[in-house]
């Protein structure tokens, strides 16, 4: 009698499952074929240089100053330059003989 009781249970378990994994399975179809509509994303092609042109020289100087400014009011030093001024800190503080 107990294993009457319990089967259904399975079932209904085995059932949510297999529909999940149904749902799981259209939503990636779904993503794929979305993926594949023309004038979305195009799959890669061989032919290289094709869509490509030069930037414009003044764009990319223009680029350049507007970064160099940002740096310069934002207070940004690159980690290089950070590591070196933390390295000589730390040196200046272990050293109480430094003569300066």
């Amino acid at each position: 009698m107990t294993q009457l009781e319990q089967a259904p249970r399975r079932a209904i378990t085995l059932g949510a499952g297999i529909v999940a994994l149904a749902a799981a399975v259209v939503i990636a179809v779904t993503i794929v074929l979305g993926m594949l509509i023309p004038g979305r994303v195009s799959l890669p092609t061989t032919q290289e240089g094709e869509g490509y042109s030069q930037p414009n020289p003044a764009l990319v100087q223009a680029e350049r100053e507007w970064q160099r400014q940002r740096e310069q009011q934002g207070g940004y030093t690159d980690p290089l330059t950070q590591a070196e001024r933390n390295w000589e800190q730390q040196r200046k503080q272990q050293n109480p003989f430094d003569g300066e």
